[in-house]
C-alpha cells in the first residue's frame, strides 16, 4: 500500500539507521526506494549492502533533494507514498498509523503524524496510545503551529503527486511549498501520535551556517513575501474565493507577521512597515498588531527594544528559526 522514499546525498552515517527503520515496521505492505542523488561518500556502497527484496536503489546527477524526491515519487507503485529523509527514523508503527488515517477519512491528499527533534536516540514511547487522528485546515493550523508537517512524517496520495507534480529545485523550503499544493487541493488528515524522527546536528540543509545575510529589500507586493503565499496567489487568480477562507487569511497574516519581526529585529523599521501594510484585514490579534505597527513611530520601537514587547516579538522570531523546517 506504501511506496516509502528516502532521498539520498552524502548520509553515510545516518542512512542504514533510516533504512532499518523502515524494514522494522509492523506493517509490511510497502517497497522501499532510495534515490541516490550523486552521493560522493559511501551513501551508496552503504545501501548496497542491504540484502531485502522490497529495497529498490535508483541513481542520479546531484540536482537536489526535490528532484530526487519527484524521481522516486514517479517510481512508486502504490497508492500512497512515504517520505523518509534519509538522516531520520521511523517508530516501528509508523505505517500503520498513515494507514489509520487513510482508512478513517476519503479522498485525502496528504496525511501525517507528529515529528519529534531530537539530538539523541527518541525517547522511549508509549506505542499502545491511540492517537487523535483528524480531518483539519491545514492553512489554519499551520498559521499557528509551524511544525504542523514534516518531510519525515507525511504521505502524499500517488494521485495528489499526479495531478499537482512535484517538488520544486529550490535548496531550502521546497517541502513547506509542497504542502501549500495540495492541501490547496485535497483535505488533509493528521495523528497527533508521534512517529517520525527529526534528528538534529545531522548537517541537514536546515542546519547550514552558509546563509549569507542579503539586505532586505521593500516588498510591495505580497506574492515576494514568501513563496508558499506566491503559491496561494496564483491559484486565487482562478478561484479568488480562497482569498475569503478564514484559514488562507491567516496563513498569509502569519506569514506578513513574521516577515515584520525579522525586519524589526534588524532595525528595518520603514521596510516592515511596508510589510505589514500587506496584512490581509481580517479579526485576530496578529491582525490588529500589524494595524498598529504602521502607524508607531520608529524612535519608539528602538525605546522598547530592551522591554518586554520585544522580547516576546524576539522569542517568537528565534522560535521560527528553529522551527523553520516544520
Amino acid at each position: 500500500m506504501f511506496s516509502v522514499v528516502i532521498p539520498l546525498y552524502n548520509k553515510e552515517k545516518y542512512i542504514l539507521r533510516a533504512v532499518e527503520s523502515v524494514l522494522s515496521q509492523n506493517f509490511a505492505d510497502f517497497e522501499l526506494i532510495i534515490v541516490d542523488d550523486g552521493s560522493v561518500d559511501d551513501s551508496l556502497e552503504v545501501i548496497k549492502s542491504i540484502s531485502d527484496s522490497r529495497v529498490r536503489i535508483i541513481q542520479q546527477t546531484n540536482q537536489g533533494v526535490g528532484s530526487a524526491r519527484n524521481k522516486g515519487m514517479a517510481e512508486a507503485k502504490y497508492d500512497w507514498i512515504a517520505l523518509l529523509d534519509a538522516d531520520d527514523a521511523w517508530s516501528i508503527d509508523h505505517l500503520s498509523e498513515l494507514s489509520k488515517i487513510i482508512s478513517t477519512f476519503s479522498s485525502l491528499g496528504m496525511v501525517a503524524t507528529k515529528a519529534l527533534k531530537t539530538n539523541t536516540n527518541p525517547p522511549a514511547i508509549d506505542d499502545a496510545k491511540p492517537g487523535n487522528i483528524r480531518l483539519i485546515d491545514y492553512f489554519l493550523e499551520a498559521s499557528k503551529k509551524r511544525s504542523l508537517v514534516c518531510s519525515s512524517s507525511v504521505a502524499i496520495s500517488k494521485k495528489a503527486f499526479d495531478n499537482i507534480g512535484g517538488f520544486s529545485d529550490k535548496k531550502r523550503g521546497e517541502d513547506l511549498e509542497y504542502w501549500v499544493k495540495v492541501a490547496l487541493a485535497y483535505p488533509v488528515a493528521t495523528s497527533d501520535k508521534v512517529t517520525a524522527y527529526y534528528f538534529r546536528g545531522t548537517g541537514g540543509i536546515t542546519e547550514s551556517k552558509d546563509e549569507s545575510k542579503k539586505k532586505r529589500q521593500h516588498i510591495s507586493s505580497l506574492k515576494d513575501i514568501s513563496p508558499q503565499v506566491n503559491v496561494i496567489l496564483e491559484k486565487a487568480i482562478k478561484n479568488p474565493d480562497i482569498l475569503k477562507e478564514n484559514g488562507i487569511r491567516r496563513y498569509i497574516n502569519r506569514k506578513v507577521f513574521n516577515a515584520v519581526i525579522a525586519a524589526t529585529l534588524e532595525e528595518n523599521f520603514s521596510i516592515a512597515k511596508g510589510y505589514a501594510k500587506l496584512a490581509l484585514p481580517q479579526p485576530e490579534p496578529r491582525f490588529v498588531f500589524l494595524k498598529l505597527y504602521q502607524r508607531t513611530p520608529n524612535l519608539i520601537f528602538r525605546k522598547v527594544k530592551v522591554g518586554l514587547a520585544l522580547r516576546r516579538v524576539k522569542a517568537e522570531y528565534s522560535s521560527y528559526k528553529t522551527k523553520k523546517n516544520g
